[in-house]
């Protein structure tokens, strides 16, 4: 049987001003519904005391002090990779001998917890001081300027897509790896490149790269032959965006661009956070991926139909128009990465 809650402070204030007008502790069992015991063991520690809570517990004594928890705190947030195995020899060196689980409950209750760190591409010293650069130079352009441009981009698309499918099963090890309970997957799956375009104004061009073929320069410039002029007189754009991959900024393409007179935002590197295609391409793959298509002929069938159907204006434009945020948040990072 478990040990009954202690009597709250103002009950034994009660059970105390009742005992004072005379009555008997059975009469006060009665009126505030407890056992005399209780009654009689409330008078008692009030009687030795002279109050109505209870004396303070010693309790076990806390392994770690407030400086302990600063140094700790420090640790991490000096080195945020650090384990609670590194933070543990880290301390041992000062002679502050703690248990992990300890550690673990003190960064726990410093809302220090552990996540799985956002991949983004690496930038040089250079690479951010051309983002913020560029960030200032178009930070003032209004919503029509940026509707006056085509984005465009390369991405691969696998057969076994990024879409997480999930499923209900009981718990316990042996349901987790049953084979009705699993996902496939496979180590290099057959995948398809494509190249397309959008603009505020919704979709643009798409354009499937043969298999086993190499984007280099001809092989850009002819897609653009195909494709680039007629979508910026479609979608009424007088600006193309393309990032600085090899084939994009070689002597050729330039001269391509100038003989064609295409002005071209001049693009820093690394900086796909800042390109409102990539938010396209992560819903594109996924509903691409959700056709579960089962070989390349399916795959391609699905990259097609999925651009021209389910694509909408309404995406493109909300991801064009998220330019002056994602301009700004490259300014507060001070040219580093951002949540884009």
């Amino acid at each position: 049987m478990g040990k009954r809650p202690s009597l709250s402070p103002t009950k034994r204030a009660q059970i105390v001003a009742l005992q004072r007008t005379g009555l008997s502790q059975v009469a006060i069992s009665h009126e505030l519904g407890i056992s005399r015991k209780a009654v009689q063991v409330a008078l008692k520690k009030f009687e030795a005391t002279g109050s109505y809570r209870d004396a303070a517990r010693s309790g076990r004594p806390r392994k770690t002090s407030k400086k302990d928890d600063r140094v700790i705190r420090r640790l991490v947030f000096t080195r945020p990779t650090a384990t609670t195995a590194d933070v543990q020899r880290q301390l041992a060196t000062a002679e502050i001998h703690i248990h992990r689980s300890t550690i673990s409950r003190r960064l726990k209750a410093m809302n220090l917890k552990a996540f799985r760190p956002a991949r983004k591409p690496l930038l040089t010293p250079a690479m951010r001081k051309r983002r913020l650069q560029f960030a200032k130079a178009h930070r003032h352009w209004t919503a029509q300027e940026w509707r006056k441009v085509l984005w465009s981009d390369e991405c691969s698309l696998s057969q076994f897509g990024r879409y997480v499918q999930f499923v209900r099963r009981p718990s316990g090890y042996m349901y987790r790896y049953a084979e009705k309970y699993t996902q496939a997957t496979m180590k290099h799956p057959p995948s398809i490149m494509v190249w397309a375009c959008i603009s505020a104004s919704g979709r643009g061009g798409l354009e499937v790269i043969p298999r086993n073929s190499r984007m280099d320069s001809k092989m850009y410039m002819n897609i653009l032959e195909k494709k680039l002029e007629n979508f910026l007189v479609i979608h009424d754009c007088d600006t193309f965006m393309q990032d600085s991959a090899p084939c994009h900024v070689s002597k050729v393409t330039k001269a391509w661009f100038a003989r064609k007179n295409i002005h071209t935002l001049d693009w820093p590197g690394n900086s796909p956070d800042l390109n409102p295609i990539e938010n396209v391409w992560r819903k594109f793959k996924d509903l691409v991926a959700m056709r579960k298509p089962s070989s390349l002929v399916e795959l391609e069938a699905a990259i097609k139909s999925v651009w021209t159907m389910e694509i909408t204006p309404e995406l493109c434009t909300a991801c064009v128009e998220s330019m002056p945020q994602r301009l700004q948040a490259v300014i507060d990072a001070k040219g580093g990465p951002t949540k884009y």
